[in-house]
């Protein structure tokens, strides 16, 4: 994987997006190249700007020089991801998942799906380039279920183990956590200190909006309510040590590294029909567990395989 860096395609952007009548004279310049795919100007500056609208910065030179290395790393990714879904011919989704995602981040703005588009339009932003990067990723995730089936299967075994070890921890009752996250790179650990103080100045979700990579991000790192049954071991051995409120330190896992904030808590009283429910809590909890350490890994793999290029 081959990376070559240069400010000189950054300062022109920064014109561009600056000043609309220079941005009418100036041609789309191709600013990375990803296998066979390009990222121009004109796609980093619209990225940039439905960014800024639905996070509600500010634009500005220094807004921009601090935000377009981060977002141009979030289109590198995807242009991976995209390359391995047409190689696989990937073209099934979860429109479900779709609507669902939609809905969470109009609700974000306070307003219907509907509006949503709206503000697009007013705002003259691409509403169908959004749709389609969200598309991206959940053809991602079916990519990596169809690769690892096998391997994402649950025996019987370890489904009543793990059944069998929550009933013996929540002898007492069964607690609810609002949970919020950030999730970064663990290759990018260096910027925890930079993130942290973030948080102290501008707020969890302000932070996690900024510099988070997962798809919570859209909602301030919002995970909602998760009972003790959807959490996995380590996450809820670092949550338990928490007050509503207080921030974890960073948390290792894989190739990632995670903050958490503990939002609230509260009380579940479980009776015998819920068991259940229990049970599929845990099935998709492991589930979920084992795709996203192979989506880790697949990814990885692919973007070694990559060539990628920001050109000068």
């Amino acid at each position: 994987m081959k990376v070559l860096r240069s400010s000189i395609i950054f300062f022109i952007f920064v014109l561009m997006l600056l000043n609309k009548n220079l941005n009418a004279n100036i041609n789309s310049l191709i600013i990375s190249k990803v296998n066979n795919q390009v990222i121009t100007t004109v796609d980093l500056e619209n990225e940039l700007k439905t960014y800024f609208i639905m996070n509600n910065l500010e634009f500005s030179k220094e807004n921009i020089n601090e935000y377009k290395n981060l977002i141009l790393d979030g289109m590198i990714k995807r242009l991976i991801k995209t390359h391995e879904i047409k190689k696989y011919n990937i073209q099934d989704y979860n429109i479900n998942e779709l609507k669902s995602y939609l809905s969470d981040i109009a609700k974000t703005k306070g307003l219907s799906l509907i509006d949503l588009q709206n503000f697009f339009r007013e705002n003259n932003l691409n509403y169908l380039q959004f749709e389609e990067n969200i598309k991206t990723q959940l053809k991602w995730n079916r990519l990596i279920l169809i690769l690892y089936a096998k391997e994402v299967n649950l025996s019987n075994s370890e489904i009543e183990t793990e059944f069998k070890k929550y009933i013996n921890d929540n002898k007492d009752g069964e607690k609810s956590y609002m949970i919020s996250e950030i999730v970064i790179d663990l290759k990018d650990k260096n910027k925890i200190t930079e993130i942290q103080k973030y948080i102290s100045n501008q707020g969890f979700e302000k932070a996690a909006s900024t510099f988070s990579i997962s798809n919570s991000s859209v909602k301030g790192g919002s995970l909602g309510w998760l009972s003790t049954s959807e959490i996995n071991a380590s996450l809820l051995t670092v949550i338990k040590n928490l007050k509503p409120g207080q921030i974890s330190k960073p948390l290792e896992r894989l190739d990632q590294l995670m903050i958490f904030k503990l939002n609230d808590i509260k009380n579940i009283k479980r009776t015998d029909k819920d068991i259940e429910i229990i049970k599929k809590n845990i099935v998709n909890r492991l589930r979920s567990e084992k795709l996203n350490f192979f989506s880790i890994s697949h990814f990885s793999k692919a973007e070694k395989a990559s060539i990628i290029k920001i050109l000068k």
